[in-house]
């Protein structure tokens, strides 16, 4: 268990903290890999991208579009890839306040795909640091 955890497991039933520790271990043996833990969304993604830009049923591809980067959001700040998950809320946030398959939100999901693939093919963990602050500079911010 981590240190941050051992001062509130210490309160715990011994079975609950043999439990929370099984969990943990569980956790450190998921493969942490980026590929795998987005490359199937991000691949969604892109194929609904494609399917919109080609006339496909908007309402359709939008859904699929918003639940790849939801999926991606919840992924991220578990395995240590905050800034994936800062990109993935970002564009959900945008969607949703963004409606339809216009040219604006088209090139919107565009960039936040282009992002999530560079934070993949180079492996960035963590917030990025430097190359964090460029990718989300270049996004649409929604506050």
């Amino acid at each position: 268990m981590n240190q941050s955890n051992d001062a509130l497991s210490d309160d715990l039933d011994p079975e609950v903290q043999a439990r929370l520790a099984e969990a943990e271990a569980l956790l450190a043996a998921l493969d942490t890999d980026l590929e795998a833990l987005i490359g199937a969304d991000l691949e969604q993604a892109t194929a609904g991208l494609a399917a919109l830009r080609a006339g496909g049923d908007v309402d359709e591809m939008l859904d699929q579009v918003y639940g790849a980067f939801h999926d991606i959001k919840g992924v991220g700040g578990s395995f240590g890839y905050e800034l994936v998950t800062t990109v993935a809320a970002n564009i959900c946030r945008f969607m949703k306040v963004n409606s339809g398959a216009g040219t604006a939100v088209l090139a919107a999901i565009d960039r936040h795909i282009a992002a999530l693939e560079a934070i993949k093919r180079d492996n960035v963990t963590g917030d990025g640091g430097d190359e964090g602050v460029r990718l989300l500079a270049g996004l649409d911010p929604v506050d």
